[in-house]
């Protein structure tokens, strides 16, 4: 997995972790954040994402709060919100 870091400055923070089962995105400009998989993904590729995700600030959004999406080409996609609104 790789982590490519994106953008210019504080608020434009794009970071990628790639492999070909898991993608992490983080925009901080759109307030988009989310883990997509593939429908055969792999756990410790998901968990490898995900810790990168805590690592980088960010926590999966609670599912009595957002519930994953199925996207129409079979993908899911998993919000994460910012762990430093728990602070706020």
């Amino acid at each position: 997995m790789t982590a490519v870091p994106l953008g210019a400055g504080p608020q434009t923070r794009v970071a990628r972790a790639i492999s070909k089962d898991v993608h992490l995105s983080l925009d901080d400009e759109a307030y988009d954040f989310h883990v997509e998989l593939q429908p055969d993904y792999d756990t410790r590729n998901l968990a490898k994402a995900l810790n990168l995700a805590e690592a980088l600030g960010f926590e999966v959004i609670e599912p009595d709060e957002c519930e994953a999406e199925v996207l129409p080409d079979g993908r899911t996609r998993i919000y994460l919100v910012p762990t430093d609104l728990d602070d706020e």
